[in-house]
C-alpha cells in the first residue's frame, strides 16, 4: 500500500511539474518578463482549484484561459496608469521584429483584420510581400500600401489607450488566442489557415466589424 501510494504521489507531483512548466511558458510569452509570468502562473492556478477544485482545475487548457485573462486586467490596469506600453508599439511600428503579447493586444485593438494579419506575417515571421499577397488574394502592391496604412495607423493611434474598435468583441479574444499560439509555436500556418475566418473578404469567411483593408 505504501509503495502505490507513493507511485501515485509522484506521478501527481510530475504531472504537476509539466503543467505548471508549459503554463509558466505560456505567462512568460505573454508578460515578457519571469516574474510578472511566474505571479500570472501562481494566481491562475489558485484561482482554477479554488473554484474547480484540484483535479478539475489542473487542466491545462482551463488555465491557460483564466492565465490570458489576468493578463488582460493586467495590461488595462497598466494602460490607465501610465502610457508606458507606447514604446512596445512604436517597435512595432518602425519594424521590430519580436511581438511579444502586450504588443498583440495593442495590434489588434489598432488594425484592420487584414493590416493585422499581413503586419504579422511581414514583421514576425519574415514573409515577402509576394508571399501574403498570394495568401490574401490581393496584389503585391496593394499588400506594399497595406503594410504603410498599418504601420502609420500604429504611430498615430499611438497614444491613444482607447481606440475605436475594428473587431467585434466576439472575435477580439479569438483573435489574440490564433495569434498568441501562431507566435509561441513559431508556426504562421496557425495564422494562415485562419484567415478565411479573419478576413471579409476570403472563401468561406465569417464576417468581422471592419470591412476595410
Amino acid at each position: 500500500m505504501v509503495e502505490r501510494s507513493w507511485n501515485r504521489n509522484e506521478t501527481e507531483k510530475d504531472t504537476f511539474d509539466e503543467t505548471w512548466e508549459k503554463l509558466s511558458r505560456y505567462c512568460l510569452f505573454l508578460t515578457k518578463d519571469r516574474w510578472d509570468g511566474e505571479d500570472i502562473a501562481q494566481e491562475a492556478i489558485l484561482k482554477a482549484v479554488n473554484k474547480y477544485g484540484i483535479k478539475n482545475g489542473m487542466r491545462p487548457a482551463l488555465l491557460k484561459k483564466i492565465a490570458y485573462h489576468l493578463w488582460i486586467d493586467q495590461v488595462r490596469k497598466k494602460e490607465k496608469e501610465s502610457i508606458g506600453l507606447r514604446t512596445s508599439i512604436e517597435q512595432e511600428a518602425e519594424g521590430h521584429q519580436e511581438i511579444g503579447g502586450d504588443a498583440i493586444e495593442q495590434l489588434i485593438t489598432r488594425l484592420t483584420p487584414k493590416q493585422l494579419i499581413s503586419f504579422v506575417l511581414k514583421e514576425a515571421f519574415q514573409y515577402k510581400n509576394s508571399e501574403i499577397a498570394a495568401y490574401l488574394d490581393m496584389s503585391e502592391t496593394a499588400v506594399k500600401g497595406l503594410l504603410n496604412r498599418a504601420r502609420t495607423r500604429l504611430k498615430m493611434l499611438a497614444h491613444v489607450q482607447t481606440p475605436e474598435a475594428l473587431w467585434t468583441r466576439e472575435y477580439h479574444e479569438k483573435v489574440c488566442q490564433i495569434l498568441i499560439t501562431s507566435l509561441t509555436d513559431q508556426d504562421p500556418s496557425i495564422l494562415i489557415q485562419s484567415i478565411p475566418a479573419l478576413v471579409p473578404s476570403a472563401p468561406g469567411s465569417t464576417p468581422v466589424l471592419s470591412l476595410a483593408a
